[in-house]
């Protein structure tokens, strides 16, 4: 059994590759969605421990994603881990812990996940 469960949410294909192929191999349950809609249809149905998020999906913002989570209070407590090309240190969003540029590195999205969720990933 998966040590925690993560939703990646990320209209990159290679990008939900290679989290679900490292957070996996750490022993970390993985679900994947592609686009806003997608994640919270997803967190509707099971919330996840923790969700790592692009702010720049297809559908809708990553903080508009944020601010639907925090609506809800099955969902309101999950930590948010936002994924971004941007860069953009002055990005907050709703539920958000902790931000990830692109391009990142597999072992501190690991790490970091073992500081939010009060472990440690293998």
């Amino acid at each position: 059994m998966a040590q925690w469960q993560v939703l990646v949410v990320d209209d990159e294909l290679h990008i939900r590759h290679i989290l679900r192929l490292n957070l996996e191999a750490a022993g970390i349950g993985v679900a994947e969605a592609a686009t806003g809609a997608e994640a919270l249809a997803q967190v509707s149905v099971a919330c996840p421990d923790l969700i790592i998020l692009d702010l720049g999906l297809p559908d809708m913002s990553g903080l508009a994603v944020c601010e639907a989570l925090q609506q809800k209070p099955a969902s309101c407590r999950i930590p948010v881990i936002v994924l971004t090309a941007l860069g953009d240190e002055d990005t907050h969003c709703p539920g958000m812990v902790e931000m990830i540029t692109k391009p990142f590195s597999a072992r501190d999205v690991l790490s970091l996940i073992g500081t939010v969720l009060g472990g440690e990933a293998a």
